[in-house]
């Protein structure tokens, strides 16, 4: 399993596929991959390995030329077939597929990336596992959007894997090859001199035969010598074995098949798996890993085993010699008493075919390993050829569905959940009157159109807004205590709720009915409805105050009838104490036999306490809340000042509500501070 899922295995596939060139053709809204249907073909000769992804654009000029694009660059026109060196790249070659024919548009994309990129991105596709635990069959899937490319790669895959286990299994047949050789050289050098030995001594003898006896002890002395030869042997394969499993990774190839001892050869071919895994596990984990250390003591233990059996070998092999020795010795004291001519060529013919005795032997050896060698076949193979699985892994379409409706419902409930309980603002007017109860909502303003130009509406008009006024304005007369109280009091907690763009079309509204309005501009602080009406507020609210001007030197036209105005005039360093003074009273008082209306627009209650101050002469307070703007912590110290009764005949407008007119809002901010700034005398206060 490992080695199927081994980067090299996978670097082999990629590079035999030529995996790292993508060819593409242009569209939208993503471009189409190209694989095994590409009408060019991109081969890389000498490119740099460490560069990034390369882009490229081939547009086909005609069937000798294009023009070459590189990361959106324009190159220039080339031939095809011929190499290029392009820059960033390096040495390449283009040409064209006959089997396939150029887009419409005889443009083709071409992705150069690099093959460590491709490496891990199919690693990760790669799944390989057992198709049952008890048996050695694997399962390899590979997930892949373009068909012919997932089946060319398992199919690779596996090319590879046969190839790399021939490999393993040839080098080792191999290295006896070259074993055997050398030692057929030695060999064959030494029976050629013991033949010319015997054909010399033939021709300066003139010797023709042996007798009977001489033949017999001639057929001892040649099977004895033979054995004591195949003892030599087999203690220098056992030396050259004992050598080999010293090192650290032991290399065993081209000893196996020269092996006879079954006790052996199990615990060599244990030897090799063992020292396989090792291999593996040095790739990926520390030497001081448990399961590192357990190969280790296993590898140690089987050489030990090794050793203690190549010992008792080596003991029954010089036993054997030894024995061989002797017999020769009995041998030779016999052949002492055949005549000297005899006795000397016996000794020849001894030599003689002795080594064609051990000639023959590594002779039959080298023939079977050779057979070996050239019948050799991979212990697996495939048992089924790739196929696609008709039902999409991904995407799964009851996932989809989960998904979408997960997106499509609950999400967004949670979202307006979530949004609801961390939104510190009222939106709906229900909120609203959960909040402040039995305080009484006078009327409910939407938001302004963008139609309407400026904070001041026209009110022979019948839009939308225009009615909620004229509700408001109804709502009014039954919230005044007597007949001839129509002094109001317009306030907010904080800035920016509205409050004066509500105080100047109440007032317009009212004016509209032919009814007599004086606005007054109470915020002595930051004024502003001077600018909305367009009048000087050079003179107005704070002169009167301070005894300068007359009501009547105060009060200021506009341009709706029936509807005049007092600005606030300079600006005060005490407003608090300037409203306090008994002027106030006498403004009131005689403004009422002025006009049916007196409307107060006063700064924010939660900010200073100037509305306190003009709330003891008025009959009426309007209180603004904005929708998505007043804070919900503030509205129990609104209904705190309704039940302690701080303001008179109190009542709440709601203001900045999403309704029929749309989403345009006109904000009108404070940004109250208690340092003062320019007094009504044009001077600095000093510090």
């Amino acid at each position: 399993m490992e080695v199927f899922k081994s980067r090299t295995l996978m670097k082999k596939a990629i590079e035999a596929l030529n995996l790292n060139v993508q060819y593409f053709s242009e569209a939208n809204p993503y471009d189409i991959d190209l694989y095994g249907k590409s009408p060019i073909i991109v081969t890389l000769i000498d490119v740099d390995s460490s560069l990034g992804v390369s882009k490229m654009k081939i547009q086909k000029l005609s069937n000798s030329k294009f023009k070459l694009y590189l990361n959106k660059k324009n190159l220039g026109v080339y031939e095809f077939n011929k190499i290029l060196n392009v820059s960033t790249i390096g040495k390449i070659t283009i040409r064209l597929n006959a089997n396939f024919v150029f887009p419409d548009n005889n443009n083709v994309l071409v992705n150069i990336v690099p093959i460590d990129r491709i490496i891990e991105a199919n690693l990760e596709k790669l799944d390989v596992s057992l198709l049952n635990q008890k048996s050695t069959v694997l399962k390899l899937a590979f997930q892949e959007t373009i068909i012919a490319r997932g089946k060319d790669i398992l199919r690779q895959l596996h090319h590879e894997y046969l190839l790399s286990s021939l490999v393993d299994k040839n080098i080792e047949a191999s290295n006896t090859l070259k074993f055997i050789d050398e030692r057929l050289g030695l060999i064959t050098s030494e029976l050629q001199q013991v033949e010319r030995d015997v054909q010399n001594y033939k021709s300066k003898e003139g010797f023709t035969d042996l007798s009977s006896e001489a033949n017999l002890f001639l057929e001892k002395v040649k099977e004895a010598d033979l054995k004591l030869n195949e003892a030599s042997i087999r203690l220098n394969v056992l030396d050259n074995l004992e050598k080999s499993i010293q090192s650290p990774s032991s290399n065993l190839n081209g000893l196996f098949s020269l092996i006879e001892d079954p006790i052996l050869f199990r615990l060599l071919g244990q030897l090799e798996e063992l020292e396989v895994q090792k291999q593996k596990l040095d790739k990926t984990v520390q030497p001081s890993n448990p399961q590192y250390q357990v190969v280790l003591n296993q590898i140690n233990s089987v050489k030990q085993s090794i050793r203690e059996n190549i010992n008792n070998q080596k003991r029954t092999i010089l036993i054997t010699k030894n024995t061989i020795v002797k017999s020769n010795s009995a041998l030779e004291t016999s052949i002492k008493q055949i005549p000297k001519k005899e006795r000397e060529f016996i000794s020849i013919k001894r030599q003689q075919e002795i080594k064609e005795s051990l000639y023959l032997l590594l002779l039959q050896k080298k023939e079977e390993t050779a057979i070996s060698y050239a019948s050799t076949v991979a212990d697996s193979r495939l048992i089924d050829e790739a196929f696609v699985n008709p039902t999409p892994i991904k995407p799964k379409p009851v996932v989809l569905y989960t998904l979408a409706l997960l997106f499509g419902i609950v999400i967004p409930l949670l979202i307006v959940n979530l949004k609801t309980a961390l939104n510190d603002k009222v939106v709906t007017r229900a909120e609203l009157e959960s909040f402040i109860k039995n305080l009484p909502i006078s009327g409910e303003i939407s938001l302004k159109p963008k139609s309407i130009g400026g904070p001041l509406l026209d009110f022979s008009g019948n839009q939308f807004i225009h009615e909620q006024f004229r509700m408001l304005r109804s709502n009014l007369k039954f919230l005044t205590r007597s007949e001839g109280s129509n002094v109001l009091l317009l306030t907010s907690n904080i800035s920016g709720e509205g409050k004066s763009f509500i105080s100047l079309n109440v007032a317009a509204c009212i004016a509209s009915y032919g009814k007599r309005v004086l606005l007054i501009n109470a915020d002595l602080r930051k004024p502003k409805l001077h600018e909305y009406l367009g009048v000087d507020n050079t003179i107005g609210f704070v002169n009167f105050l301070i005894g300068e001007e007359t009501l009547l030197k105060v009060i200021r036209n506009t341009s709706h009838d029936h509807f005049d105005f007092i600005s606030c005039g300079p600006i005060p360093p005490n407003p608090s104490e300037l409203l306090e003074n008994t002027k106030l009273n006498e403004l009131i008082s005689e403004a009422r036999t002025l006009y049916d209306y007196i409307i107060f627009d006063c700064p924010p209650v939660g900010l200073v306490s100037d509305a306190l101050n003009i709330a003891n002469f008025c009959d009426t307070t309007l209180f603004v809340v904005r929708s998505e703007y007043t804070p919900k912590i503030v509205l129990p110290t609104v209904l705190n000042l309704f039940k302690e009764k701080k303001f008179p005949s109190m009542s709440v407008v709601f203001n900045g509500t999403k309704g029929m007119n749309g989403y345009y809002g006109y904000g009108y901010g404070y940004g109250y501070g208690y340092g003062y700034g320019e007094n009504f005398f044009g001077k600095k206060k000093k510090s």
